[in-house]
């Protein structure tokens, strides 16, 4: 009896957590799509530099209580950190710029469809997946194609973002577009490989952790 009701009660705090996610979730989605809409190249990039990281945040801690923190080095946080960098407080670096934009429509838009990212309401960890992997494509979508163009008429120190380059130099264009973020990604690589198969290799086999690369 005593059993049955222990049962009862857990089923009843998940579908109340499930409801309060739903409800979350919804009101999140929307908020999204209305500030993007209705403000697209100021409160946009307000409500993604706080909501996004408040999510992640939320992930982090609850990824430590149940010992899958190492997921937290993978790369889409440090691509994710990397975009929230650039439109905080470096929209007006042009490497910075370059690198978002190739991680948030290459890395993070692949990862996607990788990881079948799925919007399910009801699922929180799900929506923070959403976050993480297409929901920068769409952030630095915008300011290209919306921010940027609309700052093309307004007076330089008005500009939030450095605008896109055109009729780039060779050689500028292979530096900012290839050499520095593929530079940053093999660090984040070598950094990587020394905490996972290094650093806490031994801590990770004999407490059985589960990382990315144990998982798959």
């Amino acid at each position: 009896m005593e059993l049955a009701k222990s049962y009862t009660e857990t089923d009843d705090f998940m579908k109340m957590l499930d409801k309060i996610a739903f409800n979350f979730g919804v009101v999140m989605f929307g908020g999204f799509a209305y500030i993007m809409g209705r403000m697209p190249n100021r409160g946009f990039y307000v409500f993604y530099s706080v909501v996004v990281p408040v999510l992640i945040l939320i992930r982090c801690i609850n990824y430590v209580q149940k010992n899958w923190h190492y997921f937290l080095i993978d790369f889409c946080y440090f691509a994710s950190f990397l975009i929230v960098l650039f439109i905080t407080v470096g929209s007006q670096n042009d490497y910075l710029y370059r690198v978002a934009f190739m991680y948030a429509n290459g890395t993070l838009a692949v990862a996607t469809a990788a990881f079948s990212n799925k919007l399910i309401f009801h699922k929180f960890d799900h929506l923070v997946s959403i976050a993480l992997h297409p929901v920068p494509l769409i952030c630095m979508w915008n300011v290209k194609q919306m921010t940027m163009e609309y700052e093309k008429g307004i007076p330089k120190s008005e500009r939030k973002f450095v605008q896109h380059p055109v009729d780039e130099p060779f050689g500028e264009a292979l530096l900012k577009n290839i050499v520095i973020p593929y530079a940053l990604y093999f660090a984040w690589a070598f950094c990587y490989y020394m905490v996972n198969f290094v650093i806490s290799a031994k801590k990770i086999r004999d407490k059985d952790y589960l990382t990315c690369y144990t998982y798959f």
